[in-house]
């Protein structure tokens, strides 16, 4: 009797001694499951070269006064294929709008866009690198005008708290309506105005949105070579190209 009593307790011990191992390694499992997850959930980080000098943000718009300048741009519509886009480009890169600033250059009104790359398809920036983009167009003051162009006759029918309410507005047809969380596809090279800056290759000539996850169509309406590009169309052209 005694003998049954030690092999059923023997018995009992190494059953034990399974469950607890495989308790002890399905928990673990699980541990680096939940560590893969939490990896996967890790946001990759750039380095943040935008822009931090003298910008101008407004946020009483819609209480304001607007004069709108709409121009054109003097510029060649020359880019028509997706090659020679390439051969001007520094880089080549999908991003994420984040936020947008305004600043006054040498008489003329800039917006300059801070961006997020999602994707670096070629050149020296990285993905997770944020930039600055600056395009053609923005907001300013009538006193901007005035200390610049010394033009105060053309505002001298509005009074003080007229000029103080009012803003001016000027855009330009070729350039891109970008707003706060827009992706795009663009082919970008650095600025003389602002050191620091880039911008899109003739403004929405060279930017992509995606019409859907695989196709890519180009922003300007102009009835170019290459209005449409596949996205693995465009990674196998970006794929060779050296570091800038």
């Amino acid at each position: 009797m005694k003998k049954i009593i030690l092999l059923i307790l023997i018995f009992v011990m190494i059953i034990g001694g399974i469950t607890l191992c495989y308790n002890s390694k399905t928990k673990n499992k699980s541990n680096d499951t939940d560590k893969n997850k939490v990896t996967n959930l890790i946001e990759v980080k750039g380095n943040d070269y935008t822009i931090k000098d003298d910008l101008k943000h407004y946020d009483d718009i819609e209480t304001k006064k607007i004069i709108e300048v709409k121009t054109n741009l003097d510029f060649s519509h020359s880019l028509s294929s997706i090659e020679k886009m390439i051969s001007l480009a520094d880089n080549v890169i999908e991003f994420v709008v984040e936020d947008l600033n305004y600043k006054f250059i040498d008489g003329t009104g800039y917006t300059i866009y801070n961006i997020k790359i999602t994707k670096a398809f070629a050149g020296s920036l990285q993905e997770g690198d944020k930039i600055s983009l600056l395009q053609y167009g923005g907001i300013f003051t009538i006193e901007d005008e005035i200390n610049y162009w010394h033009d105060e006759i053309k505002f001298s029918n509005l009074t003080e708290e007229e000029k103080n309410n009012t803003l001016i507005v000027s855009r330009a047809e070729e350039c891109v309506d970008y707003h706060k969380g827009d992706n795009f596809v663009a082919f970008i090279s650095k600025v003389n105005l602002i050191d620091g800056a880039y911008s899109t290759l003739n403004c929405g000539e060279g930017v992509f949105y995606y019409q859907d996850k695989d196709k890519l169509v180009r922003y300007s309406k102009k009835n170019y070579e290459n209005n449409e590009i596949t996205y693995d169309e465009l990674v196998e052209i970006t794929k060779d190209i050296s570091k800038k």
